[in-house]
């Protein structure tokens, strides 16, 4: 469990804290269109799918776009934070997917097969890991040939020095990936 720092244990060991900044945002806002349903129209999802969650936190990203999503979609929910699988699973568990399971697991070292998940999704939760290369590395490894890597940051130009990082640009998993491009 490297990835996470003792504050991050606290900040994250459930969603309490985490919700206080969500409404913050959401009273806040001035986008036209919610960040969910938007992420959701970008993600290209097809029925069947294995999705991979990396730092699912509470899954209130699966809540709010489950009608939106094919509702047979095997949906993997994995988080450093035990108290935030248990929190998403219990949330996704009545929502219309074809399985939902949770996994406790550190985001660069993910506990799957190669090639495991049809689309890994990790949502503003690069910037809580030590070596951000290393996650994005592992989530490419357990993609399928040809898989969907749909990974959000915070505020414009947040990603530009992940991007520009050698070592995500010779990854040796990134030709299995498709780009999503926004």
């Amino acid at each position: 469990m490297s990835s996470i720092t003792a504050d991050n244990a606290g900040q994250y060991g459930d969603s309490r804290k985490l919700a206080a900044r969500a409404r913050l945002h959401s009273q806040y806002t001035i986008a036209e269109t919610a960040w969910f349903p938007w992420v959701a129209t970008q993600l290209s999802l097809n029925p069947g799918d294995r999705v991979l969650d990396v730092g699912c936190g509470p899954a209130w990203f699966w809540a709010a776009t489950a009608g939106l999503l094919p509702a047979d979609i095997d949906l993997t929910l994995a988080d450093l934070s035990q108290g935030m699988v248990e929190e998403a699973v219990a949330r996704c568990s009545t929502l219309p997917f074809g399985s939902v399971r949770g996994c406790q697991a550190d985001a660069a070292a993910l506990p799957f097969e190669d090639g495991a998940f049809d689309a890994v999704v990790a949502m503003h939760m690069l910037y809580h890991l030590p070596d951000p290369a290393a996650g994005i590395a592992d989530m490419s490894r357990v993609l399928r040939p040809g898989g969907l890597l749909a990974v959000t940051t915070n505020g414009a130009g947040n990603a530009r020095d992940l991007c520009a990082d050698d070592r995500i640009r010779q990854c040796p998993f990134r030709s299995r990936c498709r780009s999503l491009r926004i």
